[in-house]
């Protein structure tokens, strides 16, 4: 379709608002996986002393990472994101799920098994991205020797000592 008095193309392409809301899904999945590396890698917000400190694997997480040496957390860090990244190459992309939420959540007739699909992928994206934090550290740990091995050991036994005594006091104190 040409515009009568320049003779060039008109554009057509997505609508503002269709544009505005797959940016915000965009955001809200990357700030979603943001909170669940950082979790992983850091611990629970809020620090070792947040709402899941003593549960689930996020609050599991933040001792084995924080018995690491800061140098050695960083390599974990840059595990973790290169197996994320082959492992979205390898499974492809996936089509983000808010958009899908917010048509759900405004539906008359609410549609529960719909809704909870779409949360069952959810849930199952960040169970994955779990499973590649996991695997980092097992695979860092099994390649320790066995003194390295006893050394994080101890260190585990120090942290977890320290935040069941002081479980206020351990923030970013075993940064040696």
């Amino acid at each position: 379709m040409s515009d009568p008095t320049t003779d060039t193309p008109t554009r057509t392409g997505m609508k503002p608002w269709l544009k505005a809301v797959l940016f915000a899904s965009l955001a809200l999945n990357l700030a979603v996986l943001g909170l669940v590396i950082g979790a992983v890698l850091h611990g629970p917000p809020g620090g070792p002393d947040g709402p899941d400190r003593d549960r689930g694997t996020v609050g599991m997480a933040f001792p084995y990472t924080k018995a690491f040496p800061p140098e050695a957390r960083d390599e974990l860090r840059r595990d973790f994101g290169d197996r994320m990244r082959a492992e979205r190459e390898s499974r492809g992309a996936r089509e983000p799920t808010f958009p899908e939420v917010l048509v759900l959540l405004r539906a008359e007739p609410f549609d529960r098994e719909a809704f909870d699909a779409v949360l069952q992928r959810q849930y199952a994206r960040v169970a994955e991205t779990q499973a590649v934090g996991r695997a980092v550290l097992i695979d860092r740990i099994a390649a320790m020797s066995a003194a390295d091995r006893a050394a994080y050991a101890d260190r585990l036994e120090e942290a977890l000592n320290r935040r069941r005594d002081h479980p206020h006091k351990d923030k970013d104190r075993d940064d040696r």
